[in-house]
């Protein structure tokens, strides 16, 4: 799969298109694994939404950190 750009206006449904279609791409091949990058303050909702999209309410997945800010 090559490197695609979804660009449009706030609103215009670009973060559900990309959603849906990565419920029906990992529906069609289970075993592949899909990587969603985003701000640590959405990881929760991100989740919440793709598992809503998902027909059996279920998603396997591993969160991790990319980075980690050291503290002082």
């Amino acid at each position: 799969m090559s490197l695609q750009f979804i660009t449009g206006n706030s609103g215009n449904g670009k973060t559900k298109y990309l959603f849906n279609r990565i419920v029906k791409e990992a529906k069609a091949n289970p075993r592949d694994n899909y990587l969603v990058i985003v701000p640590e303050q959405f990881t929760m909702q991100t989740q919440r939404q793709l598992v809503d999209l998902s027909e059996n309410k279920a998603i396997m997945n591993k969160i991790g950190r990319a980075s980690c800010r050291e503290r002082v």
